[in-house]
């Protein structure tokens, strides 16, 4: 993640920014593969979607991601050296874990409910 971290909100967003002493527009995410090396800095997003696990209970919640308009830039060969706005980010549903604000290793419940 370099110097990026991301949260996700229960309005279904997500937001790339900056680690806590370090700067993500200086130190993006960065995948590398197959000749390509891509770049992702801070900014907003929407497409992430909550599910509960076992329905009429929000102890146990799935994250599915379908993010698009990502903006970074792609070099190397695959891609010369271009920047893009037109991105996306998919997952399955993912079992998360729910952790109190600003806390790193303790978990609690999601305590989630879906919007009527």
């Amino acid at each position: 993640m370099n110097g990026c971290d991301y949260t996700l909100s229960s309005e279904g967003g997500a937001v790339i920014g900056s680690r806590a002493g370090k700067n993500c527009a200086t130190e993006p995410i960065t995948f590398e593969a197959a000749g390509a090396k891509v770049e992702v800095g801070p900014q907003s997003l929407t497409g992430i979607k909550y599910h509960n696990v076992k329905p009429g209970t929000s102890e146990k919640i799935t994250v599915e991601a379908l993010v698009k308009n990502v903006v970074g830039k792609c070099t190397g060969i695959f891609c010369g050296s271009s920047s893009f706005t037109n991105g996306e980010f998919t997952t399955g549903n993912t079992l998360a874990t729910c952790a109190p604000k600003g806390s790193t290793t303790s978990t609690v419940p999601c305590n989630w409910h879906p919007k009527a």
